[in-house]
């Protein structure tokens, strides 16, 4: 009887290890599944809220702007007018961003002003054809006509402007490097200073 005690003892612990090994080995492959399963059934649920985990990436950096600005000026007095051209060129990691001329012509001959005065309103409405240019007459004081001119040369329309027969010229292009505009323009009389 103590034989069949033992016996069915010995049975019983071998049965009761492999129903324990059997249900480790259950919960084993139920937690695997579900594991697995989890991310895309949190896709499906909340796909606007669930971003799986990336690696992060050091952002890059933005390179800096270098921007500067030259000045140059020059004062010429022809026949019966006196005439003033102010010339500020922007630049961006030494290339030519934007050109302001501001031409001012002073003159006491009636005949003078009311060409000048002509030629002002004329380039006017042909820059309004050409993308990247901007220009203005001002006649507000008496004997004087200012002309504002803006190149923008990132935008500007070189094609228009050479051959739309504007009035309005430019030696300069988005290329163009600060040393380059200041060279020229100082070789043809203008007084140039970097700010």
């Amino acid at each position: 009887m103590k034989e069949e005690q033992k016996q069915a003892n010995r049975k019983e612990k071998k049965q009761s290890r492999f129903d324990f090994t059997f249900f480790l080995c259950i919960i084993g492959i139920f937690v695997l599944v579900v594991l697995a399963v989890t991310p895309a059934m949190l896709r499906m649920i909340l796909p606007d809220r669930y971003v799986p985990s990336e690696p992060s990436r050091t952002p890059t950096p933005t390179p800096e702007v270098k921007k500067e600005t030259l000045v140059c000026t020059m004062n010429e007095n022809p026949e019966d007018y006196q005439k003033i051209e102010d010339e500020t060129y922007t630049f961006e990691n030494d290339r030519l961003v934007s050109l302001t001329r501001i031409t001012t012509y002073h003159t006491e001959n009636e005949a003078t002003l009311s060409l000048l005065t002509s030629q002002c309103r004329e380039m006017e409405t042909n820059a309004q054809a050409v993308m990247g240019l901007q220009f203005a007459c001002d006649t507000s004081v008496t004997g004087t006509i200012k002309h504002t001119t803006t190149f923008d040369y990132v935008n500007l329309d070189d094609y228009s402007l050479e051959h739309m027969n504007v009035g309005i010229y430019t030696s300069f292009n988005k290329t163009s490097s600060l040393d380059e505009v200041e060279e020229e323009q100082e070789d043809v009389g203008y007084t140039c200073t970097r700010q």
